[in-house]
């Protein structure tokens, strides 16, 4: 199952950036397809993860955070506010070479995926005012939540047969948080504190 859902994102044909509303169309369906897998506790067994990815969509969705492709020069998927008419506005910011990114590295774009998730559930909840001041606290937990992802998908892998040799940047965060989660302080995570409703459907 692993091995067929990371190979048809390695094969996957990358739009022409020139076509900004085909490139925008596609960034958006596939973080869809990305978060929708690491949601799905059928494909995807980690149920840490499963609730975090899923109250993001739900907050996606019901606070209006598009994901909004642009030139904006970030390395990584991106959470910011911006303030529009005198209201902010939440907003998620791929890197311009976003599909070439996940081609490239689909294991490491859904370990963003999860860090982006506990951020944005917390931005929120009221633990981060102000999303581009980030505490150490917030580091710690969207780096876990990063290292988590990745060793249930290295897991999973193993148990399909498949050889999985991590990048540098996923090394570096599994040397971090050799755990997952479970590398946290005691107390930092709190699953149950402040909980959005995420009952819906994964499409």
């Amino acid at each position: 199952m692993l091995e067929r859902f990371i190979n048809g994102l390695r094969e996957a044909k990358v739009p022409d950036c020139s076509d900004l509303t085909e490139y925008t169309t596609q960034c958006v369906l596939t973080f869809a397809f990305l978060s929708n897998f690491l949601g799905d506790s059928e494909r995807f067994p980690n149920k840490d993860i499963n609730k975090v990815v899923k109250e993001m969509r739900f907050l996606m969705s019901t606070r209006g955070i598009p994901l909004v492709v642009g030139s904006w020069n970030v390395d990584e998927l991106s959470f910011a506010i911006m303030e529009r008419r005198g209201r902010m506005v939440p907003f998620l910011i791929p890197p311009k070479d976003y599909l070439a990114k996940v081609k490239r590295d689909p294991i490491w774009q859904l370990g963003v995926i999860a860090s982006k998730a506990v951020f944005i559930k917390d931005f929120f909840s009221g633990m981060i005012p102000d999303p581009s001041e980030t505490s150490s606290e917030v580091r710690l937990l969207t780096g876990a939540f990063c290292a988590e992802t990745l060793l249930t998908l290295k897991k999973m892998a193993g148990e399909e047969g498949i050889e999985w040799q991590p990048s540098e940047s996923e090394r570096q965060i599994l040397e971090a948080y050799p755990e997952g989660l479970k590398s946290l302080p005691l107390g930092l995570y709190q699953p149950n504190l402040v909980t959005f409703s995420s009952d819906t459907p994964n499409d």
